[in-house]
């Protein structure tokens, strides 16, 4: 009699000591997690919670952005000082004996609108957009940087007055007309009992808003064609004259004269090479259709039409793509502007050399400008299919683990490797994700709703919304501010047991989990998509790891969803496998 050789190795265990965090393409991969809620992968190749937030007391009042910048605060310069904008002021707090305290910078009530800004930071200076205002955080000094302002209309009293135009060198001394500027005066004529006139020059008290090198554009109201744009060459310290480029030689009889020096209507703006630069699609202030790009002159921000043919004139250009544009950011120090399907480089390195370049590739999607952010010296961005990394090539798309689901409307910011953004799906609800750059896995958190990101240091502070008030926390622990109390949390694996070959079942699943004490945890379970969860453990939070083991019924998958509150973080889980029998 043949006695058949028995297999006694029907068991095989399955270990997965490395978690690949979120992901919701069709069959998660193993390791990874289908659903997750404020879960980190800080403690790679673990997973656990996030840290616990920080909450930085700033003010009651409605907070439209916050940056960081250097301030100069009672005789000392302050490192890394968080700033922001305020309803009715710019306030700047920074530690001071290990408490966060807040400084009223200067009211703005007369010179910013109430509403969301864009904020370009140079140096130590502020440039607040569309109010086309600017505040140096170190010397105090603040103003518009546009200027309008009409000078003297109608008679005098006892005589009239009128504008020369006088030939002179560029100091403002007397010269032949051989000399390309001239010295523009007003003079006030008063007459006599016997209606003899006598004349003197009386000083133009706008000149005081004018500096040396500004393009201004004049108006004369009883000449047309004088007016125009005029260079300043140089002017009267004593406001008696100003010095222009001109060939016009003779007077202006009097009338009024209106001095303008205009910021153009743009939609975005950034900085680089010591310029500040703009775009603008649609119309600009005079009403005329434009798709143009506006750059400064350098280190100067209030002049954007000076136009003399050397290396500090400002700049524009006319793009031929179409559409509006969506964003801008600074690679490689060039200013590179986007639409949605479509990226404008602009290189050089003064006007002349100045050469813009358009390519068909996927830009920045609509609403979503706030998304762009550099990790690791690479730039990461939203568009119309997803979130990308571009390095001045081809867009690489990075997200293809958040699934289908359709998101809009992305905020973000970075901390270390890792990418930080808010985005709104389909129902309007916000949801933080975190993209780990370094090792290319994505986590989920939760949902706050993020306005602004801003990284300050080493660390990264957002703003949020929450019931109308205004909420500023810091992703790092921070000495001054108040730690969250409560963090729940939440992961759920994909479906397991179901690629298991040869008859195969699950008999046993074990957990290792660190649960630390003042800290819960359950553990559920959920069969081939009944949707019915069923809680397995409870835990408790102890010194030592919970080493839990499960056995589930038959079944074709399963899934386990882990949820609790406190810190949290899963070492391993095993899966044992045994053969059935083929009957």
């Amino acid at each position: 009699m043949r006695i058949p050789v028995q297999n006694h190795d029907k068991r095989e265990r399955k270990m997965i000591s490395s978690f690949g965090g979120y992901d919701r393409r069709g069959d998660t991969p193993e390791g990874s997690f289908y659903d997750m809620k404020n879960m980190s992968g800080a403690d790679y190749p673990r997973i656990s919670t996030r840290n616990r937030r920080y909450e930085a007391e700033l003010s009651g009042a409605r907070i439209f952005d916050i940056m960081c910048l250097d301030i100069y605060s009672n005789g000392n310069i302050v490192k890394n000082a968080l700033v922001a904008d305020c309803e009715n002021r710019i306030k700047a707090f920074y530690l001071e004996d290990g408490v966060l305290t807040g400084h009223d910078i200067f009211n703005t009530s007369t010179l910013l609108s109430k509403r969301e800004k864009q904020s370009v930071v140079v140096g130590t200076k502020v440039y607040f957009f569309p109010d086309k205002v600017f505040y140096d955080m170190m010397d105090g000094s603040v103003g518009p940087l546009e200027l309008h302002t009409s000078y003297e209309q109608g008679a005098l009293s006892d005589g009239f007055y009128e504008f020369a135009f006088e030939c002179c060198d560029i100091d403002g001394n007397d010269a032949d007309e051989s000399s390309p500027y001239r010295r523009l005066r007003r003079y006030c004529y008063k007459l006599s009992d016997d209606g003899s006139k006598g004349d003197f020059s009386s000083f133009m008290t706008f000149t005081e808003s004018i500096a040396k090198n500004d393009t201004v554009e004049l108006l004369f109201s009883k000449d047309a064609e004088l007016s125009g744009y005029y260079n300043i060459i140089n002017r009267a310290q004593d406001k008696t004259f100003l010095v222009v480029e001109s060939d016009h030689v003779g007077t202006v009889s009097s009338g009024i004269i209106s001095v303008k020096r205009e910021v153009p209507e743009m939609d975005f703006v950034i900085s680089a090479k010591n310029r500040l630069w703009g775009c603008r699609y649609g119309t600009d202030a005079s009403g005329k259709c434009v798709n143009e790009i506006y750059a400064s002159a350098p280190g100067d921000a209030t002049n954007w039409n000076r136009f003399r043919g050397v290396a500090t004139d400002s700049y524009s250009a006319s793009v031929g793509c179409g559409g509006a544009f969506t964003g801008g950011v600074c690679v490689d120090g060039n200013p590179v502007f986007f639409k949605e399907d479509a990226i404008i480089k602009i290189h050089g390195s003064y006007p002349s050399e100045f050469t813009v370049t358009e390519s068909a590739q996927r830009g920045i999607e609509a609403g979503s400008s706030k998304s762009a952010v550099f990790v690791n010296d690479e730039l990461y961005y939203k568009t119309y299919t997803g979130i990308v990394r571009y390095d001045g090539g081809m867009p690489v798309g990075v997200d293809s683990a958040l699934g289908g689901e359709k998101y809009k409307n992305a905020i973000a910011g970075s901390c270390g490797d890792r990418y930080y953004v808010s985005m709104e799906d389909t129902k309007g609800e916000r949801t933080l994700f975190v993209y780990d750059a370094k090792r290319r896995i994505w986590h989920k958190e939760d949902s706050p709703d993020i306005v602004s990101f801003c990284r300050c240091g080493k660390d990264l502070f957002y703003l949020c919304n929450e019931n109308g008030e205004s909420r500023v926390y810091s992703v790092l622990p921070m000495e001054g501010l108040t730690r969250e109390l409560r963090l729940s949390w939440m992961c759920e694996t994909g479906k397991l047991g179901f690629d298991t070959p040869d008859k195969k079942y699950v008999s046993s699943v074990a957990l290792r989990i660190d649960c630390p004490v003042g800290s819960r945890c359950t553990l559920s379970v959920e069969y081939d998509g009944s949707g019915v969860w069923k809680r397995e453990r409870e835990l408790r939070g102890k010194n030592s790891a919970h080493y839990v083991r499960l056995r589930p019924r038959r079944c074709d998958f399963f899934r386990l969803r882990l949820e609790g509150e406190g810190e949290f973080s899963l070492s391993s889980v095993t899966r044992t496998l045994e053969a059935a029998s083929p009957f």
